[in-house]
């Protein structure tokens, strides 16, 4: 979908999207409805107006204009109107940011909402999120289509015009107000880091929040970005602002709470694996092709089973029927399970003395290794857990630390180590 200038042959679909909007009687002050004339001069006496055309169905539109004349002339004033039907995919937002970008370029100052109706919540948090300030609250403003009277809350934003530090494709860093933001496909996500500690902290849309961990600075980005150099993770591989660009994305599209570089690095080499049609011992691909110095950011794939290693260190990835269902072990003695692959935990049975023991296990991640306790527990626990769990997931670290309190903690201790798990000690 894309953002661009409205022409004749839309104002059909613009009319029947504005119409619709109008006759809610819940969120535009007008009454009148458009038709065919009235609409196409109301729109070719705006500033400007975009539509989203999505393979050439118009779902939504903006019109922008001045807020007042003379003096206040350097104000604008801008209208947004979604389709019943595409509402609920962040259409509003794309809409918004590229009114925000088109007043700039046409020269205003400031954007001003007169008559944002104060139930009117989803276009509240959107604007605030995105920096508008609400000026206050007028009371009784608006006359809702039922009769009643609702507050309507004026906001505001300076249109400061965002500095691009780099861009790569469609995903840029760029500045505004002195905060840094990543911007892909018209959505923009709001930077941060720890100072104290390497990991960027990724907000976005929907309260999306993401932790890359053991990561990099935002200082450290920002300082790559503008001089086209490197960063060398605390796994050992350097990568230039291309690879680390190719992290971020895989970050934002595996949208988790929690993440380690690592993880994202190791998905990255999975999705190289694939492109080289690395599913076999024999088609198996060697990862310093790639210019990976550390192949161990592949651990935790391995451990999942996700990914198979030769004996001379090429990696493919693995099949289903080697994986198993759910991340489990496939024998009538013994199971072992890898319930999440991010925090990884899981649980298992074995067989000892002639007895199935049961057994659940949690891994405290630290750069590419997991110091791993697995403790015994019941099978009544052991029913409970694949009860709870019973698909495969991509838990944060408070998702597995419930699981460890629960089935790890207080309970007798078989095992514990560094990546010391119990598939090998399985009979």
């Amino acid at each position: 979908m894309t953002i661009r200038r409205y022409d004749t042959s839309d104002i059909p679909s613009m009319i029947a999207i504005w119409n619709e909007v109008v006759e809610d009687g819940i969120a535009f002050p007008q009454e009148d409805l458009l038709d065919a004339e009235t609409g196409a001069a109301f729109f070719a006496s705006q500033s400007w107006c975009g539509v989203a055309d999505d393979n050439g169905k118009i779902l939504g539109l903006y019109i922008l204009h001045p807020n007042n004349v003379g003096r206040c002339g350097h104000i604008c004033n801008a209208s947004y109107a979604v389709s019943s039907a595409a509402r609920g995919k962040h259409i509003g937002e794309q809409l918004v940011l590229d009114s925000l970008k088109q007043g700039k370029d046409l020269g205003f100052r400031i954007m001003q909402f007169n008559a944002v109706v104060g139930t009117n919540i989803h276009a509240r948090h959107l604007y605030e999120r995105l920096g508008f300030k609400q000026l206050g609250t007028i009371p009784g403003g608006f006359r809702m289509k039922d009769g009643h009277y609702e507050n309507i809350c004026p906001y505001y934003i300076e249109l400061d015009p965002m500095t691009i530090i780099y861009r790569d494709g469609d995903l840029l860093l760029g500045q505004s107000g002195g905060k840094y933001y990543l911007c892909n496909g018209g959505r923009s996500y709001r930077l941060s880091s720890d100072p104290h500690e390497p990991c960027l902290f990724i907000k976005g849309p929907d309260d999306l929040y993401i932790t890359i961990h053991n990561a990099f600075t935002l200082d450290e980005l920002c300082r790559a970005a503008q001089t086209n150099g490197s960063i060398e993770m605390i796994t050992g591989d350097e990568y230039d602002m291309q690879g680390i660009f190719m992290l971020l994305r895989k970050a934002l599209a595996l949208s988790m709470g929690s993440v380690d570089i690592g993880y994202l690095e190791a998905c990255c080499l999975t999705d190289y694996l694939e492109e080289c049609g690395a599913v076999s011992e024999e088609t198996a691909a060697a990862l310093t092709d790639r210019g990976v110095k550390n192949p161990n950011v592949m651990n935790p794939l391995l451990h999942a089973k996700k990914v198979k290693k030769t004996n001379d260190a090429r990696y493919y990835i693995a099949k289903t029927s080697e994986k198993g269902r759910s991340g489990r072990a496939g024998n009538p003695g013994r199971e072992f399970r890898v319930i999440s692959d991010l925090v990884r935990f899981g649980c298992g049975y074995r067989t000892v003395d002639g007895e199935r023991q049961y057994f659940a296990w949690h891994g405290y991640p630290n750069r590419n290794d997991d110091y791993i306790t697995t403790s015994e527990i019941s099978q009544a626990e052991y029913d409970m857990i694949n009860k709870e769990y019973p698909q495969e997931i991509h838990a944060d670290r408070e998702t597995a630390e419930i699981f460890r309190n629960k089935y790890v903690n207080a309970h007798k201790v078989i095992l514990e180590g560094w990546n010391k798990t119990l598939t090998e000690n399985m009979v």
